[in-house]
């Protein structure tokens, strides 16, 4: 019994010349024009637009007086406007080049609408993946079958050919990766490169069919690592992952982030301060054929340098180094970001002193370790705090930065 690919059977529809404000129906692989109706000088700019069927629009090309430019990826090098006329021409269609098309000339969209329509099917590949494509149809008998490529530029080569005599791969970039199925008409590459991308046709019989098969093979995206970037005075770290494809980036939570484009190329992300230290951070590269995740970026790695961390109502302990025996008496200060010096808690042979009202009732002094601890911290409790032990100003510096929880995205 024979087996039947999904791919949908294209009926071609040859057409010369541009058509205006019409329907079109293209194979894979094929070539298409659109050009407005009128187009009265003085001509100073035109964009052309494309809408996908998802509703999605985005300029295919523009032109003006500073020249022309396809801002695109999927447009990009199979492209041309002519300034004079105004028509657009694309070549090497692929499915996902269907929708509207829409032109503005002088900054006023046109009335104009130009329907695309391609048939056929669209595969994208990374470098060293497997690809099959398969006829609809193959009715027997069945003496000879044909499969054939054409690159980007236009050249057609044979990529294996089966008849009564046997199997043959003409085409030195096919031999050892190709077979042919010559019961279903299938072909299999293993192996791919980039220079296989391209439109692949099928003659049965010594008959080309309809069908075309388009294939995109894409470098395999690299492991992305992901780069910090620290202000000074700003508690805010930003991450960046400078890539040019597609970047998604998550949290440990698996919620995924918005990023903001850089100049360049690539996005980042302001990170804050949470209060758990397990945190963590991923960017992720796609482009469409192959993905690649950075190693986790953690909490406690961003904010190390920036002292305690802690959020609104946690509970924060400072120690000091070495504390001598015969110890009369324990002054812990604190310093404002502003400069300003006060007394957090004070201990001697009369007792203990909480001295500023911040530190009330949260506050407490262990004397023989001349540890202090203050709960229900708020953002006035940021700042770098001292001790000083019988009189004497300690060398050490306790850095506080005391930060508002982030809030949890709706």
């Amino acid at each position: 019994m024979l087996r039947y690919s999904t791919a949908v059977i294209c009926a071609v529809f040859i057409a010369t010349g541009a058509v205006s404000g019409e329907d079109q129906t293209k194979a894979v692989g094929d070539t298409v024009s659109f050009r407005p109706t009128n187009m009265n000088p003085p001509v100073t700019s035109i964009i052309w637009k494309h809408r996908s069927s998802s509703g999605v629009v985005f300029k295919v090309a523009e032109w003006d007086e500073d020249g022309f430019v396809v801002p695109n990826q999927r447009f990009k090098g199979i492209t041309t406007l002519d300034e004079k006329t105004g028509q657009i021409t694309i070549t090497n269609l692929a499915v996902e080049h269907s929708g509207v098309y829409t032109i503005d000339i002088n900054s006023k969209e046109q009335e104009q609408r130009f329907t695309l329509k391609v048939l056929g099917e669209d595969q994208t590949k990374a470098v060293g993946d497997t690809v099959s494509f398969h006829p609809a149809n193959i009715n027997p008998p069945v003496t000879s079958i044909i499969w054939k490529h054409r690159s980007s530029s236009g050249i057609v080569v044979k990529a294996i050919e089966w008849n009564e005599d046997g199997f043959n791969t003409p085409m030195q970039r096919f031999k050892g990766i190709t077979t042919l199925d010559e019961k279903t008409g299938q072909i299999t590459i293993t192996n791919l490169t980039v220079e296989h991308s391209g439109v692949y046709t099928i003659d049965i019989n010594s008959k080309e069919q309809e069908q075309r098969f388009s294939l995109k093979v894409l470098e395999r995206v690299p492991k992305p690592v992901i780069k910090t970037e620290k202000i000074e005075g700003n508690p805010v770290v930003y991450l960046r992952c400078e890539y040019s494809e597609i970047i998604i980036w998550k949290n440990s939570a698996g919620e995924t982030l918005i990023g903001s484009q850089l100049d360049q190329k690539g996005e980042s992300i302001a990170v804050q301060f949470t209060g758990n230290p397990e945190n963590f951070y991923t960017c992720t590269l796609d482009n469409g054929a192959s993905t690649e995740t950075s190693d986790p970026v953690y909490e406690r790695d961003l904010f190390k340098d920036q002292g305690e961390m802690k959020a609104v109502g946690d509970t924060v302990s400072f120690r000091p180094t070495n504390i001598n025996p015969s110890v009369t008496s324990i002054i812990w200060k604190h310093r404002s970001s502003s400069g300003i010096v006060f007394k957090v808690v004070e201990w001697d042979d009369d007792g203990f002193v909480i001295p500023n009202q911040r530190f009330k009732g949260i506050t407490t002094l262990d004397e023989k370790t001349g540890q202090i601890t203050i709960t229900k911290l708020t953002v006035e409790h940021s700042g770098v705090y001292t001790i000083d032990i019988n009189s004497k100003e300690q060398e050490q510096r306790f850095k506080l930065t005391v930060m508002e929880p982030v809030p949890k995205p709706e």
